[in-house]
């Protein structure tokens, strides 16, 4: 049996962030985006110049969100700040529940599914209107386990490889001693291109690095009369949509007498609302490497440098709206684990997924400006929900030879 002492129990927060494989945007931006999502890529970025980045800021935020609706406090207004949460902890939930209901939906070329769910120590006695709120707006089960088990890590790392299509297999090494709850989010996204690239025209080409090598990498080749596209002297933008229309990955490639990290640096809310909103139909041409990221991070530094110190400060964090007031257990979070894969090729999904698609002719109208864009050095990339204006993975490629 576990002993818990007051302030000995940690509060592990997990997200299992998986698979964009395909790629789109449109113009419905009713929703802002949050700027919780740039201000977190951000702080990621400047330490990751020189390798591919991948995160999913919309499950950071889920799991983050899951967790503030438990705290109290100057613990809760730390995270209620960073996060932007403006609404009552009701209000919250319910437009959480709006958007799992909205993403939880299949069709023949495309699959998106968000899951929650809670992972507690079997000695604990948590909050029943905490659990039930979770249940109702998270979909998040609680699962009792017993952390003194080296079975219960296998139990949550199964959760999670079923739940990330069999992607990510190890979210968690260990289970801390201390540790009394896991709270998890998973996506999953898989999904085809509106428009295929021809594979018999995918060949070597020049990559330029973030260390300045050039190197040879697959790189697919597009050309078609309409492309979402625009330009400004700083950058060239593309979106590539899915079959289904909803859903699209949107690439940025910064001007040659620019660089990524300049890019990145404008990262914010108006800025993307303002790129979101110049896009326009171009003849061109495209090229673009195949690439694949497997990404693993620690999230405790820049969540804190985000303004959430009280959360992980064993004196300070006040979580006790997840917890029984009849345990005497306190809580604080001791480290946030983010892993995150992406696929991109031909067909925009995996290699064993077989989709038919329309080709498109290669006979080009010139009636509007024509474009080149070669992604031939690095760049960033947002897979981007239209409908609801969510990035649900946002990162960069500076090295497409590299996991």
């Amino acid at each position: 049996m576990k002993i818990l002492n007051k302030n000995s129990s940690i509060l592990n927060i997990s997200f299992a962030a998986s698979v964009a494989l395909g790629l789109s945007l449109s113009s419905n931006l009713a929703c802002r985006a949050d700027s919780f999502q740039f201000d977190l890529y951000k702080n990621l970025a400047k330490n990751k110049a020189t390798s591919n980045l991948l995160v999913s800021p919309y499950s950071v935020e889920t799991a983050m969100t899951m967790t503030a609706l438990g705290a109290s406090g100057t613990t809760y207004d730390e995270m209620q700040k960073a996060l932007g949460l403006s609404d009552s902890a009701d209000k919250i939930g319910q437009n959480v529940l709006n958007d799992l209901n909205s993403f939880n939906k299949e069709d023949e070329t495309t699959s998106l599914k968000i899951v929650n769910n809670l992972f507690g120590e079997k000695e604990i006695k948590f909050d029943k209107t905490y659990t039930e709120s979770m249940k109702s707006y998270f979909q998040a089960d609680l699962t009792s386990l017993d952390f003194a088990s080296s079975e219960s890590t296998q139990k949550i790392n199964s959760w999670v490889k079923a739940k990330s299509g069999g992607k990510i297999t190890s979210l968690i090494e260990k289970i801390d001693p201390s540790a009394c709850l896991y709270l998890i989010n998973a996506v999953y996204f898989k999904s085809t291109w509106a428009e295929q690239f021809d594979a018999s025209l995918t060949g070597e080409k020049s990559f330029h690095t973030a260390d300045e090598q050039m190197i040879k990498v697959p790189m697919m080749v597009a050309e078609r009369k309409k492309f979402r596209y625009f330009s400004d002297p700083k950058l060239q933008a593309l979106r590539l949509n899915y079959k289904n229309g909803r859903y699209s990955m949107i690439f940025f490639l910064p001007d040659e007498s620019s660089s990524l990290s300049e890019l990145e640096s404008n990262l914010s809310e108006d800025t993307w609302q303002s790129w979101l909103s110049n896009f326009n139909e171009n003849p061109g041409k495209i090229t673009l490497p195949k690439f694949k990221i497997e990404d693993s991070m620690k999230l405790k530094s820049p969540l804190c440098q985000l303004g959430m110190s009280d959360a992980f400060d064993s004196q300070k964090a006040d979580f006790s709206k997840m917890i029984d007031k009849s345990t005497h257990t306190e809580l604080y979070l001791s480290e946030v684990l983010h892993k995150t894969f992406i696929d991109v090729n031909e067909e925009g999904t995996e290699a064993t997924a077989a989709t038919a698609v329309e080709a498109s002719s290669k006979t080009l109208d010139f009636t509007s400006k024509y474009f080149e864009m070669k992604l031939n050095r690095p760049f960033l990339f947002a897979l981007h929900d239209q409908k609801t204006n969510k990035i649900l993975f946002l990162g960069h490629v500076v090295d497409p030879s590299k996991k």
